[in-house]
């Protein structure tokens, strides 16, 4: 069984494939076996957005002219499908400057880390913690887009709207954004990051 503590997203990637391979040839696994639906989708999308998704332009140029040496960590689980989105632009954004370096953890392994940045008490994934050479954190991003985020709550407020239900219409929004909310926000982020 692969193992990985900190990953950059290669090794996420193969872990979560790995993951897959071994659910379909009857193997141990890390997952519950209703979580491997997911799993699966979200590798399909991820890959579709890390390899055809173009990033901003000026998202580009913001982490092309960072100036200092920084540690991202990404907190996250290849069954979350918020994940498969946010993610695969993330590990793109951070192989535009070696002095970023990307650590993706999974959240039920670190779940010590994870309860530092709860989202309205719940450990809500991805979250990215970007920090400094001294391990100060810096910005913070997650679970997903502001606007994103207003509508998991709406969904919730509504009890007759199955768990399956609002997934499924929260990726109806990733789908009509089309990654300008998350591009736009990590924008944000990046641009504070030069002047603290």
């Amino acid at each position: 069984m692969l193992i990985f503590a900190n990953m950059n997203y290669t090794a996420y990637v193969a872990y979560s494939r790995h993951q897959l391979e071994l659910f379909e040839s009857g193997g141990t696994v890390d997952y519950a076996h209703e979580l491997f639906q997911y799993i699966k989708l979200n590798n399909h999308r991820s890959t579709r957005i890390f390899d055809h998704q173009p990033l901003d332009p000026r998202l580009v140029k913001a982490v092309q002219e960072l100036s200092f040496s920084q540690r991202w960590l990404l907190i996250t689980e290849p069954w979350c499908g918020d994940a498969a989105h946010s993610v695969p632009l993330i590990a793109r954004m951070a192989e535009l400057n070696p002095l970023v370096e990307l650590e993706i953890l999974l959240r039920d392994r670190n779940l010590e880390l994870m309860n530092q940045y709860l989202t309205d008490g719940g450990r809500s994934i991805p979250m990215l913690i970007i920090r400094d050479a001294s391990g100060k954190d810096l910005g913070i991003w997650g679970p997903r887009p502001q606007a994103a985020q207003s509508l998991v709550k709406e969904l919730k407020k509504q009890p007759e709207i199955s768990k399956q239900e609002a997934m499924e219409q929260v990726q109806v929004w990733y789908a009509r954004n089309k990654y300008l909310d998350i591009q736009e926000e990590l924008l944000n982020l990046v641009e504070k990051l030069e002047r603290k």
